[in-house]
């Protein structure tokens, strides 16, 4: 997540990749923060004893640094992104092909030999 790309690059069957994991180094963009570039192999260190959390407080590490940590836990750290919320009606991110697909109600029970009389799919 702090790049937009796998620490490990994909490498063919899931065993390889697992080999890779445990043997290869990650690599690390040029353009990390140097807090970053010191956070991220102690989070992917092997040995879980050793990891971040466990031995030493992540709380405390200086990429956490302008966290305020009781007012998160408060819930009183106002979000910097508020993504918009469409109205119920707005369809204008659905595909025009995609309504194509969309089947009537009556077409999907038409097979069934009994159905509920109480139930019905018309408002």
């Amino acid at each position: 997540m702090a790049t937009g790309s796998l620490p490990f690059s994909p490498s063919g069957s899931i065993l390889r990749q697992f080999f890779a994991i445990k043997k290869n180094t990650p690599y690390y963009p040029y353009y990390m923060s140097k807090e970053m570039l010191d956070l991220l192999p102690k989070l992917l260190e092997m040995d879980e004893n050793q990891r971040i959390g466990v031995n030493g407080n992540i709380r405390e590490h200086a990429f956490y640094s302008t966290v305020k940590w009781e007012e998160l836990e408060n819930r009183r750290v106002k979000t910097p992104f508020q993504p918009g919320m469409p109205s119920a009606d707005d369809f204008t991110e659905i595909p025009l092909s995609f309504s194509s697909q969309i089947r009537n109600e009556e077409t999907n029970l038409a097979d069934f030999s009994h159905v509920d009389p109480s139930w019905s799919w018309q408002e």
